[in-house]
């Protein structure tokens, strides 16, 4: 019987201890795509080429909140401000592989969410003709 309960004891720890671990790592690649997204807007603003796309530079800047707002949904709690000073220091010191694989990532990441948005889009448009 103890045998028993330690393994139900053991299995519901080690389950959560793998979800926070799972979590602080979607958080600090939200971090790192949050960090990304503003970056690209700053130099996007710094090179004054706004009006050569003005819907990317609309993607850049609606993508920090919502990589906040996963964080947020996902860890109410999370320290934000040292999260963004750690993971700063250690994307600066990526090779330009890993900050290419990142980009993709965070890239992937928009889109699938701004299909999914569409066809949100596509659905009311449909309710509403009929």
């Amino acid at each position: 019987m103890k045998l028993i309960i330690f393994i139900l004891v053991w299995g519901t720890l080690s389950s959560s201890l793998a979800s926070a671990s799972e979590n602080d790592d979607a958080n600090t690649a939200d971090v790192h795509c949050m960090l990304r997204s503003l970056t690209s807007t700053m130099a996007i603003l710094k090179a004054g080429t706004l009006s050569e796309n003005p819907v990317a530079l609309g993607a850049l800047i609606t993508a920090p909140i919502y990589f906040v707002g996963r964080i947020d949904a996902r860890s109410p709690n999370f320290d934000m401000a040292q999260s963004l000073s750690k993971e700063s220091d250690k994307m600066e010191k990526m090779t330009v592989e890993e900050s290419k694989a990142e980009t993709k990532h965070c890239s992937d990441v928009m889109q699938a969410k701004g299909e999914k948005l569409k066809e949100i889009g596509r659905i009311l448009q449909e309710q509403s003709a009929k």
